[in-house]
Formats: structure tokens, sequence, C-alpha cells
């Protein structure tokens, strides 16, 4: 695969998208765009992939950049950053305070009826992991 390229123009680039939920023509014709710019790309060669374990949104591959804006990419990110807060973390309270900065700053669109049957899959997986997490902080 061809890297994105910073300054010269890419004649034609292989793009991999990954979902749970098919792209609208709307957001695929967006994602595209994004790819164009980003990567200084005439033509994109777009292949669309089916992945359940996304849990929601996309994963983008193109080149050799991967842009990440998949639910299970946000869980890790909640994830890594409790990990790296876990000395500041004194309390129940503080563990919900930042899943709540964290969600709150989330880009899912939680007013279609998916992202609700979504929102129980991501809260079941959060409190199994938050579970795990005062295993290891020992709240």
């Amino acid at each position: 695969m061809m890297k994105c390229a910073r300054l010269r123009k890419v004649p034609s680039l292989k793009v991999d998208i990954s979902y749970v939920v098919p792209p609208t023509d709307e957001q695929l014709f967006k994602i595209k765009e994004f790819i164009k710019d980003k990567c200084h790309a005439d033509e994109l060669d777009v292949s669309l992939k089916e992945d359940k374990n996304l849990l929601g949104g996309f994963v983008i591959r193109a080149g050799h950049e991967e842009y990440d804006w998949s639910m299970r990419g946000r869980l890790q990110q909640i994830e890594n950053k409790m990990k790296e807060n876990v000395a500041a973390v004194s309390s129940m309270d503080d563990i919900i305070t930042i899943l709540k900065t964290e969600i709150d700053e989330s880009a899912f669109d939680k007013s279609k009826e998916k992202s609700v049957m979504l929102h129980g899959s991501a809260t079941e997986l959060l409190t199994s992991r938050v579970s795990t997490m005062q295993c290891t902080v020992r709240l």
C-alpha cells in the first residue's frame, strides 16, 4: 500500500473502510473528501468491509494511515485514559467523571435507533472494563 503523500499528489490510493452499518452515501462522500484532502489523492480505490467487532462507527485505512472512528476504538481510548490516570483515581466518582468526560467528547450520534442499541453494548463493555480496573486499582 502507498503511504499518504504529504506534499505531492498521489494519482490513486487504495482505501479500506471497515464498518458495522454501511456508510450512507453522504458519509461515504465525506470520507472520500477527507482522505483525498489528507492524502493528496486524485482518485481512491475504495473497498468496504463489514466488521461487527467495531461495535459502531468506521475504521479507515488509506496507505499506511489509519483513522479509527469506531466505538471499539473509542472504548480503547477511554480504557487507556483511565489507565494513565490510575494514580489520580481515588474513588468511584473519579472513574465516573473520567467516563462522562470521555463519552461527552465522543463523536457518536446517539440520536439514531441503532446507536441506542449499541449504547447498551458499549455500557456493558465499559462496566466490565471498569470492574476489571477496580480490581487492579483496588478502590
